[in-house]
């Protein structure tokens, strides 16, 4: 009988944990859809400029990107993502293509009032890479870390981007 009793109290708290990891990622899903419409500028560092649009594919379920890095007309880096909630997992999926070589895949998760996408490079980069994101109106600011083997963050660059009307 206690092995009945215990089999049903894992049971029931595997069913609770599901459910709050569905409402974590509904949330962190819908942070990701406020950046939806409109372009994003701004700047890597203070120098290089960076221009991103976002829109909602798959009946909703998927945010699209895709955006450049550098000059408009010759581009150093060109970006296609993805961002949705993995059914299986129930986490918020992120998959990254950099000029059609590089792919990174990750998740992102609710941090103490920030967006944390953490990913690591499947082709093209063997890093581990951390970015801690705001999503503030419309004004977007992050910083990506490098992550190093013991789970340290070293900062590589700030990004700041603004939503304008396009």
């Amino acid at each position: 009988m206690k092995h009945f009793a215990l089999l049903g109290w894992i049971a029931l708290s595997s069913s609770v944990f599901a459910q709050a990891n569905v409402a974590e990622a509904n949330n962190v899903f819908a942070q990701v859809k406020a950046m939806v419409g409109g372009v994003w500028r701004g700047t890597v560092g203070e120098k290089l400029p960076v221009e991103i649009r976002f829109r909602l594919v798959e009946d909703g379920r998927v945010v699209e990107s895709d955006g450049i890095v550098g000059d408009p007309k010759k581009p150093v880096l060109k970006m296609h993502a993805k961002m949705g909630i993995d059914p299986e997992t129930n986490q918020v999926f992120y998959l990254d293509q950099h000029n059609g070589t590089t792919i990174y895949f990750g998740h992102i998760s609710q941090g103490t009032g920030e967006l944390i996408f953490d990913f690591t490079g499947l082709s093209g980069d063997t890093g581990h890479w951390r970015n801690h994101s705001k999503i503030v109106g419309d004004q977007y600011e992050s910083t990506l870390n490098v992550v190093d083997a013991e789970g340290k963050e070293t900062v590589l660059h700030p990004l700041v981007l603004k939503r304008e009307k396009g």
